[in-house]
């Protein structure tokens, strides 16, 4: 009995030499192959947005200190810096490394220099948005409850409702250029949470009501430019259209479950499924294993990002996957994260 209580009081001076020197250890960040982070369980990975042709931004929050964090990821760099706020990051969107809009608990926030500046939407309740897109640094939209649309034209110093034509909470929003968007709505309520999409081609100041068939089944969306889009749905099917959303056709048989889906161009795409990585060069008609994801367990990868042929990102809450060769092999985006103090 007296020889297991001292194994015992062992393995706690071990593990307190283990978290001590963890805690003790500078703020760094590095690419390494697949192995275990000491810090695993002391922050969760929430975002994740492109801001340059070869670089995104990973936004994070770190239980153990109360604190955010920006990981920026290219093929050349890491670099992890504080954020001088505290909230979960639920989206975020990067216009460029000292620029950034995200939604905190239903809020809409500018980040300038990873500082929060407070946003004025006058008699706009700014405490029930979803999701947040800027195209340029001057012009965004907030979507969220109950069909709510704004826009601002001036960098977020004043705001505009636009009519949505709907009372379905709208949940995600894409442009391709200035003028030309879409928007996904659910209507939660309804039995088997029905979609509608809606569309504009002139900056929002009118939004189309697009056909129900098939959106009342539409999970993810993407287009990478004004005509040419791909969309998946609840039953595993792809769907293609070349002339914006007016028309739909099926690409895959839903053998394949994507959990999402990327492309970079009208042929050349990724998607990201509970086996691996799969990839498209003939814009989704076909699809070949591209890679086997690591053995990462329990780490369940939900998006996926490329932002060229070469450069890809695999995310999940708590581990991130870096290729700089179109996904033919993968590295652990390794980082180490210091007490992070409150700015």
């Amino acid at each position: 009995m007296k020889t297991m209580n001292k194994m015992k009081i062992i393995k706690r001076i071990v593990y307190a030499m283990i978290v001590a020197a963890i805690i003790s250890s500078p703020l760094s960040a590095q690419v390494s192959p697949t192995n275990t982070s000491p810090e695993t369980d002391n922050y969760l990975l929430t975002s994740i947005s492109k801001w340059s042709e070869r670089c995104v931004v990973i936004g994070g929050y770190t239980e153990s200190y109360d604190a955010n964090f920006f990981i920026y990821s290219c093929p050349d760099r890491v670099d992890l810096k504080k954020a001088a706020f505290v909230g979960f990051i639920k989206d975020l969107d990067f216009i460029r490394e000292d620029l950034a809009w995200t939604v905190i608990s239903g809020s809409i926030v500018k980040v300038e220099w990873h500082k929060l500046v407070e946003v004025d939407f006058g008699t706009i309740k700014n405490n029930s948005f979803e999701t947040v897109k800027f195209v340029d640094a001057g012009t965004g939209w907030a979507i969220g409850a109950d069909g709510l649309i704004v826009v601002t034209h001036d960098g977020g110093r004043t705001w505009q409702k636009q009519a949505s034509n709907t009372k379905f909470d709208l949940v995600d929003i894409l442009f391709t250029k200035q003028n030309v968007g879409w928007i996904l709505g659910n209507n939660f309520q309804s039995r088997g949470s029905e979609r509608v999409l809606l569309k504009t081609t002139d900056n929002g100041v009118i939004w189309r009501l697009l056909s129900k068939e098939p959106f009342k089944r539409i999970e993810r969306l993407f287009f990478i430019d004004s005509n040419v889009g791909w969309a998946t749905t609840v039953d595993d099917q792809l769907l293609f259209t070349d002339d914006g959303g007016d028309k739909w056709t099926t690409r895959n048989s839903g053998k394949l479950r994507l959990k999402d889906f990327v492309f970079v161009d009208r042929n050349n795409g990724w998607a990201l499924t509970k086996d691996g990585i799969y990839k498209s060069e003939d814009g989704g008609s076909s699809w070949g294993l591209n890679s086997k994801l690591p053995l990462v367990e329990p780490y369940e990868f939900s998006r996926i990002l490329f932002t060229s042929g070469l450069d890809g990102w695999a995310f999940s809450d708590k581990l991130v996957l870096h290729t700089t060769n179109g996904g033919f092999s993968w590295q652990k985006l390794e980082f180490q994260i210091s007490p992070l103090q409150r700015q």
